[in-house]
């Protein structure tokens, strides 16, 4: 049951939650590679013969566990297959969720005020907004994580406050579920992110004994068997192929940079500069969080220690791993969320209390110098000609794309405004704010602001983003003209996004492959690039049609997507 007193803080956080993850989500396609890769494998879990096994265009998906899978398939089975809003909803229902749960260990450590606090900045960060209005893995995992630290943060303080009170099975149970859940979500990093966690904070508090009260003689067994399960299928359909796939090549070889483990190599401080940037604004106040907490010594309180602990042995843990993403410091972006909650509420409590303001004042300037900066870009992008501006900063084709993006959207009025006005909200009015000793008119104007930046990324940006580089037109268009019964495939030129919008899967032609297509007269429809198409002998292509182009921009027009169709000799037609 919710607490009276708690149901205004969760009425708020909801509301918000559902303008900042939930409005727009439909409004622009998605990406071209990894959020289509997701819906397409629930779209295989719906209509495949193996439904506990994730596939990817007809062949088995091993590395991937089957939690996310099955909650975009639940999805697109109530709000239609194909759909961008299916595709994206569980991860925007998981982030509400998540901000629910950071609100419970919130108020566990900090009380109700600091709770809602630490839910208010997790909703507002930037990569929480971003994975949550995208159909990736990371928000279902984030959840599950931070469900297994508020399920034994619950039992752990009851075993402080009443050391004789036998441990609650209940609990138990659901924390070793969310543990296995975890891990069928993202394989073996979703029990050891939490393990690091709650290890690193009973070892600090000297009480390793307290992982008793998780009942682990019955816990272990029950995770085993929810997340061992599936991989028992894995072994018994797979094999050899399954065990190396799931357990080497996705979390061993990617953890110590093996070419085969997946990509993303980077060095030990890639992610470091990446937690201030994903993690803007409530980022920038964790420093001096941290070092109000040092200087107050709470070093034993656990409501420093444990977000202090679960930051630290995350990150530690990413920047040792070879293989890394910006994405995945989501899961301790909570404990940003939570330290710089603590530092927030401090003052609250404390208004007059000159060096609390000071270590928030501090970073309330950072974050306004940011802004200011935000407002500079903009102005020089309002006022000086695109002639003006270096060729290298337009060098690279993402590079010039995203030049023109914003060159475009800095000249539609409704957009500048959203963005000054965002820019201010964020940071520069709370830093004024701040300075006049107004702590909560400041949280009130940072919160308005990042709802408007969302919005603006939501109805502005992305689909911009997507007049330049979206395939979902061309997905429509084979919908329209290529017949279900009707062989389509691919050579050389696959993409997640066509395949997802066209519901249907599209085989890969190698070299040998598209021969055969080529002397087949039925062989069906075929997509391929512009410069894979002229650069075939004229009498192959004597018997191509070019039955579809893709509109989209190209920089170079041998990028070009065509659907080609394979017609009798005797009809001797020639796609121009």
């Amino acid at each position: 049951m919710i607490a009276h007193e708690d149901r205004k803080p969760i009425a708020a956080l909801l509301a918000l939650s559902f303008v900042l993850f939930f409005v727009g989500i439909a409004h622009y396609d998605l990406d071209l590679k990894a959020e289509p890769r997701e819906g397409i494998t629930a779209w295989e879990t719906i209509h495949g013969d193996h439904w506990y096994l994730p596939k990817l265009n007809g062949e088995l998906l091993p590395e991937k566990p089957l939690v996310f899978p099955w909650l975009v398939a639940g999805s697109c089975a109530l709000f239609g297959e194909g759909s961008t809003f299916s595709a994206r909803l569980p991860s925007a229902v998981m982030a509400t969720l998540l901000v629910l749960v950071v609100f419970g260990i919130g108020k566990r450590l900090l009380g109700r005020r600091g709770g809602f606090l630490a839910a208010l900045f997790t909703a507002t960060t930037a990569l929480v907004i971003s994975l949550a209005r995208r159909s990736r893995v990371d928000m279902t995992l984030t959840f599950f994580v931070c469900l297994a630290i508020y399920l034994f943060l619950r039992e752990y303080q009851r075993g402080e406050s009443n050391p004789e009170s036998r441990p609650s099975l209940v609990t138990a149970l659901l924390f070793w579920i969310a543990l296995a859940l975890a891990t069928l979500t993202k394989g073996p990093l979703g029990a050891i992110l939490p393990g690091i966690t709650i290890g690193s904070f009973l070892l600090a508090r000297r009480k390793l004994s307290a992982v008793r009260r998780l009942r682990p003689l019955i816990g272990v067994p029950v995770y085993l068997v929810v997340a061992g399960s599936w991989y028992a299928q894995g072994f018994l359909r797979g094999g050899d192929e399954f065990a190396y796939r799931s357990f080497m090549m996705e979390n061993l070889l990617m953890f110590i940079g093996n070419d085969e483990g997946g990509g993303h190599i980077h060095g030990f401080f890639y992610l470091w500069p990446y937690f201030f940037s994903n993690g803007i604004p409530w980022s920038l106040f964790v420093p001096a969080a941290i070092a109000l907490g040092v200087k107050r010594r709470q070093w034993r309180a656990d409501r420093f220690l444990l977000p202090l602990l679960w930051l630290a042995a995350m990150l530690l843990f990413f920047s040792i791993a070879r293989g890394k993403r910006s994405d995945y410091l989501l899961p301790l972006l909570p404990a940003a969320a939570l330290l710089a909650a603590g530092l927030w509420d401090a003052w609250i409590a404390e208004p007059r209390n000159a060096i609390v303001k000071r270590f928030v004042l501090a970073s309330s300037a950072v974050a306004g110098i940011v802004c200011a900066a935000a407002l500079l870009v903009l102005a020089l992008f309002l006022f000086i000609p695109a002639s003006s501006w270096p060729e290298s900063l337009t060098r690279s084709r993402e590079a010039a794309s995203a030049f023109e993006i914003v060159r475009a959207l800095m000249h539609r009025p409704s957009a500048v405004i959203l963005f000054g006005a965002s820019t201010l909200f964020i940071g520069i009015v709370p830093f004024a704010l701040t300075w006049r000793g107004r702590p909560v008119p400041a949280l009130l104007s940072t919160a308005t602001g990042v709802a408007a930046a969302a919005l603006l990324a939501a109805f502005e940006a992305m689909p911009k983003v997507q007049d330049r580089e979206s395939l979902k037109p061309l997905a429509q268009q084979i919908e329209a003209t290529v017949p279900r019964a009707a062989p389509l495939y691919n050579h050389d030129a696959f993409e997640w996004q066509v395949m997802y919008y066209t519901r249907r899967r599209i085989p890969t032609l190698d070299d040998s492959g598209f021969a055969r297509f080529l002397a087949d007269p039925n062989g069906g429809y075929c997509l391929l690039t512009r410069g894979a198409y002229d650069d075939l002998e004229p009498a192959a292509r004597q018997n191509l049609e070019i039955a579809l182009r893709a509109t989209r921009p190209y920089s170079d027009p041998r990028e070009q997507h065509l659907v080609v169709k394979r017609i009798p000799p005797r009809a001797n037609a020639s796609g121009g």
